[in-house]
């Protein structure tokens, strides 16, 4: 790893670009088996838009299919209230480890569905408290995989779900959001972030099965749509 690393370090260097992930590149060179600047680093590359090939180096070179890794960026995103780093770093990672562990932070599966990044399946979990949500995250990957890498994770800190105004469906709000604090990132190199906006969601609670939940990711998380 280290020499490949060090392969790297020079070619930015030559090169002159890439400063942001150059400095985290050689911060990781004094310490490469510290996780957190392991993130760090991919975290820099997709946020300067590195396409995956040239993230590949960093991938085959760390262990991001790891439940240690997974819980590492989640528990980083939950404590700052945002970590855009750590939001990228989970992209390629395992989808059911980073369920888990989202799970343990935000317990309730609901869907906040927008505009945007449709063509992934996924499940979305957030804590819910009568018309806020918090700390919610979706966990997207591509419906033709069959190991259910990350291929695209949202995070917002908070949902004021305004009711008086509120469409209702069956278990399905539709209406305007106040968002606070939401970032998300997908393959193969986009991100985004709002601090405060106003946006139209459709909110539901998941009574079927999403397109894409494999059964073995069903028992894991510890649902059971069959029996509804």
């Amino acid at each position: 790893m280290t020499e490949n690393l060090k392969r790297l370090h020079e070619q930015l260097e030559h090169s002159g670009k890439d400063l942001a992930v150059l400095d985290a590149v050689t911060a990781l060179l004094r310490s490469p088996d510290d996780i957190d600047l392991q993130i760090d680093t991919i975290g820099c590359a997709h946020l300067e838009n590195w396409l995956p090939n040239r993230k590949r180096v960093f991938w085959d070179a760390f262990d991001i299919r790891s439940e240690a890794w997974a819980s590492r960026c989640v528990n980083r995103i939950v404590q700052r209230k945002g970590d855009k780093y750590a939001a990228c770093a989970l992209l390629k990672s395992d989808a059911l480890f980073t369920l888990r562990e989202v799970e343990r932070h935000s317990p309730s599966f609901v869907m906040v569905w927008d505009v945007h990044g449709a063509e992934f399946c996924g499940i979305g979990l957030a804590r819910h408290q009568k018309a806020e949500l918090s700390s919610y995250f979706y966990v997207g990957w591509k419906p033709d995989e069959t190991e259910a890498t990350v291929a695209r994770v949202d995070y917002i800190e908070h949902i004021e779900l305004p009711l008086g105004s509120m469409e209702y469906r069956l278990n399905q709000i539709k209406g305007m959001c106040r968002i606070k604090n939401a970032f998300w990132a997908e393959l193969p190199y986009r991100s985004g972030y709002e601090k405060s906006a106003l946006r139209s969601f459709e909110v539901l609670e998941y009574y079927r099965q999403p397109y894409g939940v494999t059964k073995t990711m069903q028992q894991q998380l510890g649902l059971d749509w069959n029996a509804t």
